[in-house]
């Protein structure tokens, strides 16, 4: 298969309201959350090490998912409009996330919750798991992260 057959996976999250589709992660969405979301991308990390000890199907845990929207609220907005398909072309136009952004952060908790289990099952399935993709990231962070200078 070539890069130009290649159809991005998604899910429906339905609600009384309507529905909203989302597409896993990407290497360009995790960036810009690093760049913008730094001390977010921490604690979420730092709460799925704790997790990870207890939990081995870490991917699939509502109760995760519900820790994730509690202690990363304005990062689980964020995430939602970064991998919203139907608004992936819109995305670029700063009046238009900040719109978008809003909306998301309005959404009923439980469509929240729903959101992130599903962005993270399908950002988990194709990186080979949760503890696969959130060790690269990790290294990741190491590389992105500012250095001190030593004298």
């Amino acid at each position: 298969m070539s890069l130009k057959d290649f159809q991005v996976r998604s899910e429906v999250v339905a609600f009384r309201g309507g529905s909203l589709t989302f597409r896993g992660l990407s290497l360009n969405d995790v960036s810009y959350l690093i760049g913008n979301y730094m001390p977010e991308v921490t604690k979420l990390f730092q709460m799925y090490a704790k997790e990870e000890q207890r939990e081995a199907a870490i991917a699939e845990s509502m109760k995760f998912a519900t820790t994730v929207v509690r202690e990363t609220p304005l990062l689980v907005s964020e995430l939602m409009v970064l991998v919203s398909i139907d608004d992936e072309a819109d995305l670029g136009d700063a009046a238009t996330r900040d719109m978008l952004l809003s909306i998301a952060k309005k959404l009923p908790l439980p469509v929240q919750v729903e959101s992130i289990k599903k962005i993270f099952e399908l950002t988990f399935e194709e990186a080979g798991g949760a503890k696969k993709f959130i060790d690269s990231v990790m290294e990741m962070t190491k590389v992105m992260a500012p250095t001190s200078k030593q004298d």
